[in-house]
């Protein structure tokens, strides 16, 4: 699969997930938050703070955008401090305030993103602000700036909630009088402006996937430009570990200069915050995915670098290392990616977990077989009683460790069969590993014929002991050649030794090489081998008749 279209995929994916974040993006009910501004909306005090949405910045934030995204300004006007007004000018300047604030953050506004606004009733409070004040976002008209600040206070009938603060609210209607018409609502046919979805122009969205396919392209232009300098340059990206990590860095670098081209070009052309806010998001989880991408391939390229240096310097004992813990590092990148990614589209992680605390003693009892895999192929991995390539016996199976798996190992039979043993079976089974031997016993047991005399004995066993100590395949000190009983059928002569070998294959074949040895051995001191003999007596039975 080529770099452009795991990009492609990627992208897609994510813009998939910016939508569907808009149905978890306000936590309020339908019926207040979503409820149209024809449908007359309840009064803000007849509303609780819960439903609102009020007790948090970031709840407060999402209220508002959904407010305003569905026209409901009367609704999104319990979003601003207007304390300072009195309560006949709320009910005709609030929602007018709401209105008015919404465009200026559709001209170049900005709101914070989901992970900088506290989730916190307290608020952020490592922000250098006075307690109870959060910075929420930045209106910007011509050369001004203006911070938007939330503030914390308490209301006679909802208790403590958020709002944006007094001070911006005062700031909004001089700074809507020096506003201009947007780049891009001057440059779409009135149709396209008034025609709306969602509380968004529908020009507005088509203007989203163009900005969004322009970045994409850029960003794919330049980051060729730049690995294809880096090549040019340094000869040693071309080829091997470096390659594979330059290649690794192109997905990442090409979604964030894309969402930084997207950001700066959506931002200066006028979209409207509700639409940006949600593309926002979607460059949050953008962020971090392709974080997790690269830290995907990075643990794939260090295991393979480790692996091919283990193979080159023979240590092949730690492969099995290697494998689990790519795995495991994979599979636990793979968990904090979808927890951010669902944290990011307004699913409640901490919920989750917090309910995965609770539950989970039943979750231990419930997997105590995977669970119990799971440790004793931990267990194998650091003890080493078996390991991938090792020819084994475990029980009644013999073969050759082909996988160590965090739930099971397989093995490749001598029949060619390959069976799974659960990790757990293997913690009570007797593993009988041929690969970690140090040596192999050489131990046959010569069965000699009775007439054998003791000359041909003590010629015989002193050749075997000659053979055996000039032997390059048997160790030095292990020798033992001896005269070991007469049986009723043969004369028995044991050999004990050791092949100095940790292959099974070397020791067949210096068996195979000792054995023919032995025979001509055997032919040149005229002895014979006992064959399996038995002899028969007969005898004659003389009866007499006895008469009475």
């Amino acid at each position: 699969m080529s770099q452009r279209l795991k990009t492609a995929i990627l992208f897609l994916v994510l813009l998939i997930a910016s939508f569907l974040s808009q149905a978890a993006f306000a936590q309020a009910p339908a019926e207040s938050i979503l409820a149209p501004a024809t449908t007359g909306a309840p009064a803000t005090a007849s509303l609780p703070s819960i439903s609102l949405g009020r007790e948090t910045p970031k709840s407060m934030m999402r209220g508002f955008l959904k407010a305003v995204g569905s026209q409901n300004y009367k609704q999104a006007e319990s979003y601003l401090d207007l304390r300072s007004l009195s309560v006949s000018r709320r009910k005709t300047q609030g929602p007018e305030l709401a209105k008015a604030l919404q465009t200026l953050l559709d001209q170049g506004g900005r709101i914070e993103t989901t992970s900088k606004l506290s989730d916190s009733q307290e608020g952020n409070q490592e922000d250098g602000l006075p307690a109870k004040v959060d910075l929420v976002g930045t209106v910007r008209v011509g050369e001004k700036s203006i911070d938007l600040l939330a503030e914390r206070h308490d209301d006679p009938i909802d208790g403590p909630i958020w709002q944006i603060s007094r001070e911006t609210v005062s700031f909004i209607p001089a700074l809507i009088e020096e506003m201009n018409t947007g780049y891009l609502d001057r440059l779409l046919p009135p149709i396209l402006v008034n025609t709306k979805w969602q509380g968004v122009p529908v020009g507005h969205w088509a203007a989203i996937f163009l900005i969004a396919a322009v970045a994409l392209v850029t960003a794919g232009l330049l980051t060729f430009g730049v690995i294809y300098l880096i090549r040019r340059v340094w000869p040693a990206s071309r080829s091997g570990y470096v390659s594979r990590v330059l290649d690794a860095f192109v997905v990442p670098i090409r979604i964030y200069i894309s969402l930084g081209i997207f950001v700066v070009l959506a931002g200066a052309s006028g979209i409207s915050i509700v639409a940006r806010q949600n593309f926002t998001l979607l460059a949050e989880i953008a962020a971090w995915l392709s974080l997790w991408w690269f830290l995907w391939r990075i643990i794939d390229i260090v295991a393979h670098s480790v692996q091919d240096h283990m193979i080159r310097e023979n240590k092949r004992s730690g492969l099995s290392s290697v494998i689990f813990f790519r795995r495991s590092a994979r599979l636990v990148l793979a968990g904090i990616a979808i927890a951010l990614a669902l944290d990011r589209i307004g699913w409640n992680v901490t919920g989750w977990f917090a309910a995965l605390g609770i539950g989970g003693l039943a979750l231990v009892f419930g997997a105590q077989k995977t669970l119990e895999n799971f440790v004793v192929g931990l267990t194998l991995i650091i003890d080493q009683p078996l390991r991938v390539g090792d020819f084994c016996k475990i029980g009644e199976i013999k073969g050759t460790v082909e996988d160590i798996g965090m739930r099971s190992t397989r093995m490749v039979t001598l029949d060619g069969t390959r069976v799974t043993i659960p990790n757990g079976t293997l913690s009570t089974t007797t593993i009988e590993n041929f690969a970690l031997r140090e040596h192999f016993l050489f131990h046959p047991t010569l069965e000699l014929r009775h007439e054998t005399t003791p000359d041909q004995l003590q010629q015989l066993l002193t050749k075997l002991r000659d053979l055996l100590k000039k032997s390059p395949h048997i160790e030095k000190e292990s020798p033992r050649v001896w005269l070991a009983g007469l049986g009723k059928d043969s004369i028995r002569v044991e050999i004990f030794s050791y092949v100095a070998t940790d292959s099974i294959d070397v020791f067949n074949k210096a068996r195979e090489d000792l054995l023919l040895r032995i025979i001509n051995i055997i032919d040149e001191c005229g002895v014979k081998f006992a064959l399996p003999s038995q002899s028969i007596y007969f005898a004659k039975d003389i009866s007499e008749k006895i008469t009475p």
